[in-house]
Order: structure tokens, then C-alpha cells, then sequence
């Protein structure tokens, strides 16, 4: 049951009041900015009207910034783990098979020959503020599983460090690493299972998308996001994705607007399980309605 609370990190400080989710089953109301929203916007990206998703297989893929100013927001996902364990079983009645990958935000330090390409799973890190370790690869390749000490391996693979370059790409990462014929394919091969249910978990802090301020992020926009997400598991029902990201109001860089992480917000904000939490506030604070979340995306 331990490792289920990294199955709530997916969802960690899920912001309800912007996701468009009904009361759920552990008591999250409806915040105050969903009465400020559309209400075609609303019952078109109403999670309530999908069908169920099956969460009794789930692949979890972390893009984490490993940029220099991510260390603190490193070690708070971590240090956060264990808090989901004792709640978990009420969202997830256990038997739950789970693939765990970790990715960075560029051609990562610590991956060589064919994961050394953006997009690729981490099995290995490097540089400073990194737990400089060898993870894996672990019994099923370059992912967790739960074969493997998921909660040491976890905290071993996501100390990424924070020597990474300065044009951050998470977009483009997640779409990478989730492409079955893109340069990452050999390295992730196994990771992205047809009947498994999707969590993406996006922890940045900066802008990363078209318009960006200083010219850097994505190479893509959100059509290119959202249709990786499609050809990958057929439905954006199938996938819960979540951005942790400097959201306004600023919390991280107030007034920075290459830092401000708008695009990724918008594109949380318009899919059926998308939700989002600041990058730089108390992980901890916010896990009940995580546990919440999680239970709305797998009822439908």
C-alpha cells in the first residue's frame, strides 16, 4: 500500500476550485473560481460525463524540472510521499499495477546511449542537488514497478539535480517519452501500457510553450500536446495530468512572466481530468483533496 502514495504526488495540490469537479466522495466542494467559469466550458470538460477509468493498472510518468532553481521543489515531492498512505486504500481498493517512470526537462546528464534523448526515463543521476546515484534499471527495465522498493527507488530517481539546461522543455518531454515511434521509444520500451490508465505529473516552474518571454520552452502548442496524449492511449479519458507550475498568482517569481506558467495551466485546465497546484506551495497542505481528485478519475 506504501507506494500508493505516490499515486496521490500525481495529483498532489490539485486546486479544486479550478478543475471543475463536483463534490466528491471525500467532501471537496466546488471552489469559487468554478462559479466564474463557462458553463458550456464546464459540462464540455466535466470529468462526470467520461466513462470509468480502469485504475487497476496505471502508468505514472514525472517530467521534472531540473533546472537550478527546482532543488527545494525536488526534495518537497519527495519529503511528501508517505503522507498519502494511510488514505490510499479508500481511492483504490489495492491490487493496482503500477509503472513509475521519471523524465527531465532536457537531454538529461545521467542518461547515456539511447536514453540520453529528451523524453527518456531516468535511471541514473548526476550533478549537483542530485541524490548521484545508480537507481536501475530496475526488474522491468528502465521504470519501477512493484517489483521493485518503490518508495526508495522514487526518491532516488526523482533527486534529478539541478544542473540542467535553462531552456526548460517539459511539453515536449512528456510528448517524447510517451511517443512509440519518437527517439525515446527504445529506452521507455515497456513503460506505456494500452489498458493502463495515464497520470502525467508536470513539476516546473517555468513557462514552457509558444510566446514564451524569452524565447525557450516548447517546440509545440497545445494541439501538439493534446494530440500526443491521444495517440498514445486513444482517449483523453484515459489520462489524468497534472501541472505543478508557477500559476497565478505567482507564488514563485511574482512579476515574471517568464516564469509564469499559463500555457501548462490552460491545458490542464481544458482536459477532462486536468488539474493544477503551485509549483512552490506546502504539498503537504493540499492531500486530502488530492485523494479526492484521484477518486473522481478513476469513478468517472
Amino acid at each position: 500500500m506504501g507506494w500508493w502514495a505516490l499515486a496521490a504526488v500525481a495529483v498532489l495540490p490539485a486546486a479544486c476550485g479550478r478543475t471543475g469537479l463536483v463534490a466528491d466522495r471525500f467532501g471537496a466542494e466546488v471552489g469559487a473560481d468554478d462559479a466564474d467559469r463557462d458553463p458550456d466550458d464546464a459540462a464540455e470538460h466535466d470529468p462526470t460525463d467520461a466513462a470509468p477509468v480502469d485504475c487497476r493498472a496505471v502508468d505514472f510518468l514525472f517530467v521534472i524540472d531540473d533546472s537550478g532553481s527546482m532543488f527545494d521543489h525536488h526534495t518537497n515531492l519527495v519529503d511528501n510521499v508517505s503522507v498519502f498512505t494511510d488514505g490510499i486504500e479508500e481511492v483504490v481498493a489495492g491490487g493496482t499495477d503500477l509503472h513509475v517512470g521519471v523524465v527531465t526537462t532536457d537531454l538529461y546528464a545521467g542518461t547515456d546511449d539511447e536514453c540520453h534523448v529528451l523524453g527518456g526515463l531516468v535511471t541514473a543521476t548526476s550533478g549537483a542537488h542530485s541524490s548521484e546515484r545508480v537507481c536501475g534499471p530496475f526488474a522491468a527495465g528502465n521504470y519501477m514497478t512493484e517489483a521493485d522498493d518503490l518508495a526508495a527507488g522514487f526518491a532516488c530517481v526523482a533527486m534529478v539535480g539541478t544542473q540542467g539546461a535553462d531552456v526548460e522543455r517539459p511539453m515536449d518531454a512528456m510528448r517524447q517519452a510517451i511517443d512509440d515511434d519518437g527517439p525515446a521509444a527504445a529506452c521507455n520500451t515497456g513503460f506505456l501500457r494500452p489498458e493502463a490508465m495515464l497520470v502525467v505529473v508536470v513539476v516546473t516552474d517555468e513557462w514552457d510553450g509558444p510566446g514564451d518571454p524569452e524565447g525557450s520552452g516548447s517546440e509545440s502548442d497545445a494541439e501538439t500536446w493534446r494530440r500526443a496524449l491521444v495517440d498514445a492511449k486513444g482517449s483523453e479519458d484515459a489520462v489524468v495530468f497534472v501541472a505543478l507550475v508557477n500559476e497565478v498568482p505567482r507564488q514563485c517569481w511574482p512579476g515574471h512572466e517568464n516564469n509564469d506558467g499559463t500555457p501548462i495551466v490552460q491545458f490542464a485546465e481544458s482536459l477532462p481530468y486536468g488539474f493544477v497546484g503551485s509549483v512552490c506551495g506546502d504539498y503537504g497542505a493540499t492531500l486530502g483533496d488530492a485523494l479526492g481528485v484521484v477518486a473522481a478519475a478513476c469513478a468517472g
